[in-house]
Parts: structure tokens; C-alpha cells; sequence
């Protein structure tokens, strides 16, 4: 999956992940590759977590915003999250 994490200011992560978890206004919720397509907004001062394609984990706390979950074909998943203010937690 390719996931994305921007802010105002520019890009904070652009990687490739094997799994994310998102802070959404109604839960966590996790995200493989093959993810149905969604939008949710995000909840302020949350902490995502992503697990690298090279096995790293990373932690972001995020103020606010939304995530797109896009899918096309089985597995060609692309994340996209849109946030105020995003700091490496």
C-alpha cells in the first residue's frame, strides 16, 4: 500500500506500509491492502500507526483531518491523510 501524510506545510511521510491504523471520529480502524474505499474524518490529538514495507513502525499524532482509504483492483490500496499539524510520536 502507499500510504501519504501531509500537512499545510508539505509532505510528512510517503511510504510504502504493510498495515495502518487511523484514528477515526468513530474508532480506530486498521487498513490492509484490498481495504474497502472510505472516508472518515480524524480525531484531534490522536495517534496513527504505520508498519512500514521495510518492517519499521511509526507513530504520528495528528491534529484533526480526514484519511481517503482507495482501492482499485484486489490490492493497488492507496491511503492519503490530510491533517493540520502531524508530529513523529
Amino acid at each position: 500500500m502507499k500510504l501519504t501524510l501531509t500537512t499545510p506545510t508539505g509532505t510528512v511521510l510517503d511510504t510504502d506500509a504493510t498495515y495502518a491504523n487511523l484514528p477515526g471520529d468513530m474508532g480506530d480502524f486498521g487498513v490492509l491492502p484490498g481495504h474497502i474505499n472510505l472516508v472518515s474524518t480524524l480525531r484531534d490529538g490522536s495517534t496513527l500507526t504505520v508498519k512500514t514495507a521495510d518492517g519499521k513502525a511509526l507513530a504520528y499524532t495528528v491534529k484533526g483531518g480526514f484519511a481517503e482509504v482507495k482501492t482499485e483492483g484486489l490490492t493497488q490500496t492507496k491511503i492519503t491523510i490530510l491533517t493540520e499539524t502531524a508530529e513523529q510520536a
